[in-house]
């Protein structure tokens, strides 16, 4: 029978091609175990690796263990080229183990404060500051080039004797150095930053360009000590003794020398404004040229000092003593020289103006040629100070001499 048109324009039903569509469904199955065999291999893998570096890392720990306890036996042998060895030895140890530089710090500098001091046998005999042993050298040399510096508490140095040691460039920021004995010690571009020096001997120690920027100095002894060039900067000088040391360049701000000893210590040209000198001794001391501006330099001692051409304006001198000082053409502008004693002192062409001289002792002062504008002389003694500047009004109850009028002296005498 003829088919109509209508069922011949209808699409007949595909036949599923079963053979292909189970191959196809096969591979997919091979494919899906097959990558859960890569995940399970690669997890597998992974703790396999992790177990092994796991392994490793024991491993490598106990060869610096080992590494370790060997070095340190080393510092205890009786001979100099073995401890040399093991001081060494330690110091590879810090770089290659950098989380055990602290305890490997500790040994070295336990180390160094135990064998650093000289037998009292020794120390009686020497007639000059000893030597420092090799060994003990070699440590302080390890020590001062530590490779992480900023990563752990400064070094423990306090008490020892490191006497002429060599220590330039050396880095001991932030160390305990409290009563160490560096008599004659190379500290040259050194970093003491934060370093605490409370009570260290450091006569004719050389700080050359050494920082020492906010170390503690307090009651240090720098006798002959050479600073050119230090920073100071923030150091608390307080009581320390600073007899002879030679000072140029040097960086002081914010430094404090209340109490401190500079008799006869070269200062020319330094640059210290608004520091505190309460109650310091300058005797015999150069200051020539040094900025001082602003300081307080209460109950300071600068007899015998040479300040020539130093700026003191705005200083508080109160009660300072400047017996025959020689302050000839300073700066002294404003400042505060009430109850000081000038007596003997070269004032000539030093500048004046403004300031308090309420009470002080100019008794025997030359005042040639000085600026006296508005300054104050309540109660002054101007007893036989001579060169009293032409067209300045004398005090009241003061005169000029006769018939040389180049003294002054009592009104009615």
């Amino acid at each position: 029978m003829a088919m109509s048109a209508s069922q011949e324009g209808r699409e007949q039903p595909r036949k599923r091609d079963w053979p292909k569509i189970i191959k196809t469904a096969g591979l997919l199955v091979s494919t899906v175990v097959g990558v859960a065999s890569v995940v399970t291999l690669a997890v597998g893998l992974f703790y396999t690796n992790n177990a092994n570096r796991a392994q490793e890392n024991l491993a490598e720990q106990g060869q610096v263990t080992d590494s370790f306890g060997s070095a340190v036996d080393q510092l205890g042998s009786g001979q100099l080229d073995v401890r040399l060895g093991g001081i060494y030895a330690l110091e590879r140890l810090m770089h290659e183990s950098p989380g055990d530089e602290a305890s490997i710090l500790e040994v070295i500098s336990a180390y160094v404060r135990d064998h650093g001091r000289p037998s009292s046998a020794a120390a009686t005999l020497a007639v000059r500051a000893p030597n420092l042993p090799t060994d003990v050298q070699a440590a302080l040399t390890v020590l001062g080039r530590r490779p992480n510096p900023s990563s752990h508490q400064g070094i423990n140095l306090s008490d020892s004797s490191l006497t002429n040691a060599d220590l330039t460039g050396a880095n001991l920021t932030g160390a305990d150095l409290k009563g160490t004995n560096l008599t004659n010690a190379l500290l040259t571009e050194s970093n003491l930053r934060g370093s605490d020096l409370t009570a260290a001997n450091l006569t004719g120690v050389s700080l050359g360009g050494a920082s020492l920027h906010c170390a503690h100095l307090s009651g240090a002894n720098l006798t002959k000590a050479h600073l050119t060039g230090t920073d100071l900067s923030c150091a608390d000088l307080s009581q320390v003794n600073l007899t002879d040391a030679v000072v140029a360049d040097a960086t002081f701000t914010g430094a404090s020398f209340s109490g401190a000893n500079l008799s006869g210590a070269n200062l020319a040209g330094a640059n210290m404004p608004g520091l505190s000198f309460a109650a310091a001794t300058f005797t015999g001391a150069d200051l020539s040229d040094a900025n001082l501006s602003g300081g307080y330099l209460v109950a300071a001692e600068l007899a015998h000092a040479t300040l020539v051409n130093a700026d003191l304006s705005g200083a508080d001198l109160y009660g300072a003593d400047l017996t025959r000082a020689d302050i000839r053409q300073v700066n002294m502008a404003g400042a505060d020289l009430r109850y000081a004693n000038l007596t003997g002192a070269n004032l000539s062409y030093v500048k004046l103006a403004g300031a308090n001289l309420t009470d002080a002792d100019l008794a025997g002062a030359n005042l040639y040629a000085a600026t006296l504008t508005g300054v104050n002389f309540t109660s002054a003694n101007l007893t036989d100070a001579y060169y009293w500047p032409s067209g300045v009004m004398i005090p009241a109850g003061w005169q000029l001499d006769h018939p040389h009028r180049n003294r002054v002296e009592r009104a009615g005498h």
